[in-house]
């Protein structure tokens, strides 16, 4: 079983490794990163809101400056991602999207965070950051294409 276990984590290490994907646009953090000109917080806030709702991502918090997405993880990639994080006996993980805005000299920032969260039977939640650069360069095109730069 370890050997198993081993050579699916060693395959899928040396897999994902190969593809390199060049990020969209280049920010300090290297999270998908954007700038929304004449518009305000709350305004934004709505445009993200909308965009989740209309791919299915249910928002699983918000408050004055985040809004939070995410959708559990299902099928083979979902069970791989529970066996190695919290076991047989752990919740469903569930992949989010934390988008924090601020307000500075006339635009609306906006950056973001992915992660997974799962919880194990004892309660305790992991959360293990997400830096897959195609996931962070589909939330990227996704604040260009509100109007964000």
């Amino acid at each position: 079983m370890k050997k198993l276990l081993f050579s699916l984590t060693l395959t899928f290490t040396l897999l994902s490794g190969c593809a390199v994907v060049a990020p969209l646009k280049q920010t300090s953090s290297g999270q998908a990163e954007a700038t929304f000109a004449g518009k305000n917080v709350e305004e934004v806030k709505s445009l993200i809101m909308a965009r989740c709702s209309s791919r299915g991502l249910p928002i699983l918090d918000t408050g004055s400056n985040h809004v939070i997405c995410g959708r559990q993880n299902t099928g083979v990639s979902g069970a791989f991602m529970q066996a190695m994080t919290t076991g047989v006996y752990g919740t469903t993980p569930m992949t989010n999207v934390r988008f924090n805005l601020f307000f500075i000299n006339g635009e609306t920032n906006v950056t973001t965070q992915i992660y997974m969260t799962s919880s194990n039977a004892f309660g305790q939640t992991q959360v293990i950051p997400l830096t897959n650069q195609s996931d962070i360069n589909t939330i990227q095109n996704g604040l260009f294409e509100m109007g964000g730069r």
